[in-house]
């Protein structure tokens, strides 16, 4: 298990279904992406995320946790650094550009809702979730 209530069967094998990113990978760049990308502040975000469902936006923020799914992987990125504004991220470009628990990233991708899982205490969380069609790994 890991540190913050966030367990590794909590979201094994979670994959977005219907999720916007797949309208949205064939036909833009990644360049198209970045300008058509919104900076949303975690408060909105986490508290009007049907607002922004398959909506691209853009943040940066921590890596608190990989999970590691094949040749993608489900991320815990704490906004800003912040321990209190996390979100969850499924990076499928994982097999091309590894992240690793620590590295401070740019995701930019659409929403596509809000994910529940059960803490390693027991208690539900649920937090914004976002593919990442784009990821940039901070230097």
């Amino acid at each position: 298990m890991f540190g913050l209530g966030f367990g590794l069967q909590a979201l094994n094998g979670f994959k977005p279904s219907g999720s916007p990113a797949a309208a949205v990978k064939p036909a833009l760049t990644a360049a198209q992406l970045k300008q058509m990308a919104q900076a949303i502040p975690f408060d909105e975000l986490a508290r009007h995320t049907e607002r922004y469902t398959g909506k691209i936006i853009q943040t940066s923020g921590t890596v608190a946790q990989v999970l590691e799914d094949g040749d993608g992987a489900q991320l815990r990125l704490f906004m800003d650094g912040e321990s209190d504004q996390a979100i969850y991220v499924f990076y499928p470009g994982f097999g091309q550009v590894r992240v690793l628990e620590g590295d401070h990233v740019t995701v930019i991708g659409p929403v596509y809702g809000r994910l529940t899982y059960e803490a390693v205490l027991g208690h539900k969380v649920t937090v914004p979730a976002v593919t990442a069609e784009v990821l940039m790994v901070q230097k």
